[in-house]
């Protein structure tokens, strides 16, 4: 085996395991969070495709086989299917940052502000959209589910 085959066939073995990966954080968000009520969602930075497009031309320019052209399309299929460093999701029963997820039982720390629902994640204050009209609905659930937890100053 020669060494593109390997880097290819390493690149489409990482390939699988990050789309692994990812199909696990996001079935475990919306396991945790329950339906989305509010997000925000940034959209994906059109220069994280230069590279994607630069190894198309490679893949284009090569002899026709299967495995190059997996490892660009898992490539494409990760960047529009992983969870967005910058998302925030609020859900029925939880919050979404990014990659990672957290029931309401399981919050620190919460308080409402503005347009937002803000929860100690890790140490660091994140926050989450939660329209202004919704407050009152949402700061029941919190008050049953994470009782105790509201913060009213910043910390």
């Amino acid at each position: 085996m020669d060494v593109s085959t390997f880097a290819l066939r390493l690149s489409a073995f990482l390939l699988a395991f990050a789309i692994l990966l990812a199909a696990l954080a996001r079935t475990r968000a919306a396991r945790r969070i329950g339906a989305p009520v509010a997000a925000e969602r940034p959209s994906r930075s059109p220069l994280l495709l230069v590279p994607l497009a630069g190894a198309l031309v490679v893949v284009l320019l090569s002899p026709a086989e299967p495995l190059p052209w997996l490892v660009v399309l898992g490539a494409v299929a990760f960047h529009f299917y992983s969870p967005h460093r910058e998302d925030r999701v609020l859900g029925s029963h939880g919050i979404q940052r990014g990659w990672y997820s957290q029931r309401f039982e399981d919050v620190a720390a919460w308080r409402l502000t503005g347009d937002h629902l803000r929860v100690l994640l890790r140490g660091e204050w994140e926050a989450v959209p939660a329209p202004a009209r919704d407050h009152a609905e949402l700061r029941k659930v919190l008050e049953q589910r994470a009782p105790g937890r509201e913060s009213r100053f910043t910390s």
